[in-house]
């Protein structure tokens, strides 16, 4: 079997995927619920990133699901590890366009960690 877990193969799939119709719905999904969010005083970083993330994902199971190898690839796509790099970038160019910060403090289980 080949090895499809080639760093460009990952990176041309990637791209592919999010210049799609459904990589576009999704990210236009995410930013308006993150748009309710900051409406509502409610916005926090580490829940955006969370949403960029499973919107980037989704995104690209949409786009290999019908691949003969889609399973691989998806599995390979996954073990890079990418996706929480551009969550992150998204998150920030969304914060960075909208001008907010986090609203809502961390969960009160994690404040032993955070601080108060």
């Amino acid at each position: 079997m080949r090895n499809f877990a080639s760093s460009s193969r990952i990176n041309n799939i990637i791209s592919a995927a999010m210049s799609s119709k459904n990589a576009t719905i999704r990210l236009r999904s995410v930013r308006s619920q993150l748009s309710n969010m900051v409406s509502c005083n409610q916005f926090n970083t580490a829940r955006a990133v969370e949403a960029f993330s499973a919107a980037v994902h989704w995104a690209v199971w949409d786009y290999v699901k019908d691949h003969p190898h889609g399973r691989t690839l998806y599995r390979n796509f996954k073990r890079s590890r990418l996706v929480p790099g551009m969550a992150e970038d998204l998150a920030a160019q969304f914060k960075e366009e909208v001008g907010v910060q986090d609203q809502r403090p961390p969960r009160r289980f994690l404040r032993f960690l955070l601080g108060p």
